[in-house]
């Protein structure tokens, strides 16, 4: 799942396309900031510890897409799942809000 996938998902899953281009981005980039956060630390929890310095030394988001892919297996699903999650959290949030 990348970058677009993800501002996909959240304008559908959020049903705010038809709010104003600025306040879209505003969301998509709150949002987008805690599920990178959260795809990151669940990632790293995955990665073993003798890997960390290999990852470090890499640069771009396909050279890291593609590390981790090769230790979490499904990684594309794996993703999705943790985009959904905080999807639904944010709903919840929002709600109470």
């Amino acid at each position: 799942m990348d970058i677009q996938e993800i501002k996909t998902s959240i304008v559908a899953d959020l049903n705010i396309g038809n709010l104003p281009p600025l306040v879209q981005d505003s969301i998509i980039e709150k949002l987008g900031q805690s599920i990178m956060e959260k795809v990151v630390i669940e990632s790293f929890k995955k990665i073993p510890d003798d890997k960390m310095d290999e990852f470090d030394s890499l640069s771009g988001p396909d050279e890291i897409q593609k590390f981790l892919a090769s230790y979490i297996p499904n990684y594309d699903v794996f993703v999705r799942d943790l985009v959904s999650a905080e999807i639904v959290e944010f709903k919840k949030l929002a709600k109470l809000g």
